[in-house]
């Protein structure tokens, strides 16, 4: 099991727990009598899974990604520079910043800085981006799983997980949304990190 692999299952721990605080809210939801919106507690368990998995597939790519690139593969990343700018076109005077670096210090510090802003908004970004370290997902059976947890996760960062119901936009209601689901999304979640995991060894 790699490193990554070890912090995942952590993460992946504190959404289950997210899960387990939601059955109890009902639980006393219903003794009690009180008008809680537990749900919103899953769809906090919905977006931390997916930062959990965006956490885990980041940090491989920074380790593995350095070592195996072609130069197909660095084609979108550019030259950043210490105050975060891009540059497409280098001079000598560009170079000062990084004198005392390798060339491989420079590629991994690029890859790097690329990373930190890339998001993964579909499953076909996660397969483009591993086979840029030979990782082969083609055994994985529920890509439609992590495609429903991408949009979901989507619809409640950017929309409070709410439907507009009428054609002016004045009306809102919020999207239902089951305990079972997200277990099924974790569970994907879980198989989709250890195909990568035993094909970049686990033993970083």
């Amino acid at each position: 099991m790699s490193i990554y692999k070890d912090v995942f299952d952590r993460n992946i721990d504190r959404v289950k727990s997210l899960c387990a605080l939601y059955n109890s809210l009902k639980t006393n939801e219903v003794k009690e009598g009180k008008d809680y919106k537990f749900t919103d507690v899953l769809r906090s368990a919905i977006v931390f899974l997916h930062s959990s998995f965006e956490e885990y597939f980041r940090n491989v790519l920074r380790d593995v990604l350095p070592a195996t690139c072609t130069q197909e593969d660095l084609q979108k990343i550019s030259f950043t520079t210490k105050d975060g700018k891009h540059i497409d076109k280098l001079t000598v005077s560009n170079l000062l910043q990084y004198k005392g670096k390798t060339i491989d210090d420079l590629v991994a510090d690029f890859i790097g800085d690329t990373l930190d802003t890339t998001s993964f908004n579909n499953y076909s970004d996660i397969v483009n981006w591993a086979q840029k370290i030979k990782v082969d997902l083609s055994s994985f059976t529920s890509q439609d799983k992590i495609e429903k947890l991408i949009k979901r996760r989507h619809k409640i960062v950017h929309e409070a997980d709410n439907n507009k119901t009428d054609k002016m936009n004045k009306t809102y209601s919020l999207t239902a949304i089951q305990e079972s689901v997200v277990k099924e999304w974790l569970d994907a979640v879980q198989d989709l990190v250890k195909i990568i995991d035993v094909q970049i060894g686990g033993n970083k």
